[in-house]
């Protein structure tokens, strides 16, 4: 049958530990659920990265430095900020936001957990994890949040299993550190039902074998799959063919600024211009 080409989420600001905490989370993503192509999504996604460098240009942010993942460092003093920038750089290119685009958070939670309570630096407070999920609820019910990864520190199990009795139940809740591509942890999180979806890391896991194996117990648990790149990448292709082999459904390799990560999208356009393919869209 057809290559199952994987839905791209892609980095447009970015901070934590890709870019000298600008921002208290990570990366702010988009992903463009209206597209019908592959090639249509990532023109979408190029457009609006362009968008956000001009309009952070305009209002005397430095845009200049990009995080390691090729995302717009730019300082904001809120999440809910950062959010409100991105939805008018989607809407300046004439995209609807909600139907076409939507929004990714990647929280990184673990970095501003100190054990017993999440500090966020530029917001200048501090939570409790019920506190924290109480906030993080607000945040992806105001939002148009589709996906948020990380939410929560990787050990913080009972908050992670809290949310999920009480966040939207359209919202995908996506465990990286969590998880680390790992099937024991894997088969905690189906068992506490901590969460939704995983990120999938094959040099994470360290074997092609065992990261499928963890995909296949992650899918059959109806678990929404993304193959992730890693910060440290060179301009090999390979992640794209592995996770269109994989039929992952969703793929994850930073922003598209660096030849390390066009390397990727431009493997993935070629599928789509070369072979039978299908565009997937797990948000459907």
């Amino acid at each position: 049958g057809p290559l199952l080409i994987p839905m791209p989420m892609v980095n447009i600001l970015s901070g934590g530990a890709h870019a000298n905490r600008a921002m208290d989370i990570q990366d702010l993503l988009i992903i463009p659920t209206g597209a019908k192509s592959f090639t249509q999504a990532l023109s979408w996604i190029v457009a609006v990265r362009e968008m956000a460098a001009t309009l952070g240009k305009e209002a005397g942010f430095v845009t200049n430095l990009v995080a390691d993942e090729g995302g717009l460092s730019i300082a904001f003093d809120s999440i809910e900020k950062a959010c409100e920038f991105v939805v008018n750089a989607i809407e300046k290119v004439g995209l609807k936001v909600g139907s076409e685009v939507n929004l990714a958070l990647d929280v990184a939670s673990t970095q501003f957990f100190d054990g017993n309570n999440y500090h966020l630096t530029t917001l200048g407070k501090s939570f409790t994890p019920t506190e924290f999920v109480r906030y993080i609820n607000t945040l992806v019910s105001n939002q148009p949040i589709i996906s948020i990864e990380d939410p929560f520190a990787e050990d913080d199990w009972s908050a992670w299993q809290t949310f999920m009795q009480v966040c939207p139940k359209k919202l995908q809740v996506l465990g990286d550190d969590l998880l680390t591509t790992n099937l024991d942890r894997l088969n905690k999180a189906i068992a506490d039902k901590s969460a939704n979806a995983i990120l999938i890391k094959a040099n994470q896991n360290g074997l092609v074998t065992s990261t499928y194996n963890v995909l296949k117990q992650a899918r059959a648990n109806n678990f929404n799959t993304v193959v992730s790149a890693r910060s440290g990448e060179n301009e090999d292709s390979w992640l794209s063919d592995l996770a269109t082999g994989f039929s992952a459904g969703q793929i994850k390799v930073g922003s598209t600024h660096g030849s390390e990560r066009n390397a990727k999208w431009n493997r993935l356009l070629e599928f789509e211009a070369t072979e039978n393919t299908r565009f997937l869209n797990p948000f459907n």
